[in-house]
């Protein structure tokens, strides 16, 4: 915000309080004041007189939104109240009407429901508030911990400490019908016999009619840059770095100027545009760069192991697996989070389920492959993270929501631990007992010299 965007209000009146009807002036910073030129849309806000014409008067009005609008409490209620203070003519108010609730519970919440707008009819505003501030306190950390579906991590030992890995059969289980996913970023790919392979396991059989893996075959793709890069001896190639913007163009857009170019930096102009040279009998090994979580998302290879250069860009083919013999798992309830993404609603007793499987769920006998997924332990005010291993527990910092229930508990290490120097004396190890509630026995491996 700078000084020349400030104005200033005058009330034609002079000095006090403004109100409705009054009549004002808008000064802009040069001094001069504000008025219109013309008709909408062809006019336009100029600020060039001096002085105040009835032209530039602008006459204050009471909005309907004004009279229902919520009046802040100074103070909470104590228990020797019997009476809640309500807003003036909440209730008889006539302008209040149910879009007056959903306009008030936009400011008070994250926004109406057609239950909380059945809640709120009949009451007071002042009461709906003073109802949400007696309720328990409800934490979102511990409501994110508990729906949170982070990726397994590479390292065994930090995963042990925030979490187990949910199985196959568990409640949460997250399957992909796409055979590329975010997780496999980096990491080795090799495309042999029409068959992808990550990491030297088979992830997918590749259809030469594409009909198996849900794709299209690829099209036709012109390169054809605008007349005026044509004209300065330009083409779509040596202006790839201009693609992030171009591509984006309706003028470009409408007329496909540079479609293949477009497509390789990542930029298509839909997603049915497949310019690359698709999978069938291609070989090729290398390393997943980019990817795109749907099945014909954009994928980027390159067999630079940085991804730095020699790129092959294609699309992302759904999980095709005929020869697996796979069939579907009738006792297996999932729910489609999004196209392509599927999450067991129940645990199963008894699972046969394995690293692929079948559904019926978006697609009849559609294939898919299970996403390893983090179940964070339990973390919360009232139910703290322990440890009866001497390992780590999560730990957050102390805060005035949190303070009252902090504690050290017994076998809890913190989740990283540092070098430090400090002399070994009788403080020091008495330290151990007053923080850390351990006692001393004995000290090996010390060095003397």
């Amino acid at each position: 915000r700078g000084e020349w965007q400030k104005l200033t209000i005058e009330r034609e009146g002079g000095e006090g309080s403004i109100v409705e009807g009054d009549e004002i002036f808008l000064k802009g910073w040069t001094g001069k004041y504000i008025d219109v030129n013309g008709p909408f849309p062809a006019g336009g806000i100029q600020a060039r007189w001096n002085h105040r014409g009835d032209w530039q008067g602008l006459t204050v009005e009471r909005t309907a939104a004004w009279k229902t609008g919520v009046e802040p409490q100074t103070q909470p209620p104590t228990e020797q109240q019997t009476e809640i203070p309500a807003f003036p003519s909440e209730l008889s108010d006539p302008l209040r009407r149910r879009e007056s609730d959903a306009r008030f519970l936009i400011q008070a919440t994250f926004g109406p429901t057609r239950s909380a707008l059945k809640e709120l009819e009949g009451q007071q505003y002042s009461a709906w508030i003073w109802n949400q501030i007696g309720r328990p306190i409800e934490s979102h950390r511990q409501y994110y911990r508990e729906r949170v579906n982070p990726r397994s991590s590479r390292d065994p030992t930090l995963e042990a400490k925030v979490g187990s890995a949910r199985t196959r059969c568990g409640y949460g289980s997250r399957w992909l019908s796409f055979a590329l996913s975010l997780g496999d970023l980096k990491k080795r790919i090799s495309v042999r016999d029409n068959e992808i392979l990550v990491e030297g396991v088979l992830r997918t059989e590749i259809d030469p009619a594409y009909v198996g893996n849900s794709i299209l075959a690829p099209g036709n793709c012109t390169d054809v840059p605008p007349p005026w890069w044509e004209r300065n001896g330009h083409t779509c190639q040596s202006k790839l770095t201009s693609m992030r913007w171009a591509c984006v163009d309706d003028y470009y857009v409408e007329r496909r100027l540079c479609q293949q170019s477009c497509f390789d930096t990542g930029f298509r102009y839909s997603s049915e545009d497949d310019c690359s040279r698709g999978w069938p009998s291609l070989n090729f090994d290398g390393y997943i760069c980019r990817v795109e979580e749907a099945i014909g998302g954009w994928v980027q290879l390159s067999e630079d192991s940085d991804c730095k250069t020699s790129f092959l860009v294609l699309v992302n083919p759904g999980i095709w697996l005929p020869s697996a013999g796979l069939s579907t798992d009738a006792a297996a309830q999932f729910h489609p989070l999004r196209a392509g993404v599927l999450v067991l609603t129940q645990a199963l007793s008894s699972c046969s389920l394995s690293d692929f499987m079948r559904s019926d769920t978006e697609a009849l006998g559609r294939f898919y492959k299970f996403d390893s997924r983090l179940e964070l332990v339990q973390n919360s005010l009232e139910a703290p993270a322990s440890s009866s291993t001497g390992g780590s527990c999560p730990a957050v910092p102390r805060t005035f929501l949190n303070e009252e229930n902090c504690r050290i508990l017994p076998g809890c290490a913190p989740l990283s631990i540092e070098n430090a120097l400090f002399f070994l004396n009788l403080s020091t190890l008495e330290l151990f007992h007053t923080v850390g509630g351990r006692y001393v026995y004995a000290i090996t491996g010390l060095r003397t010299t």
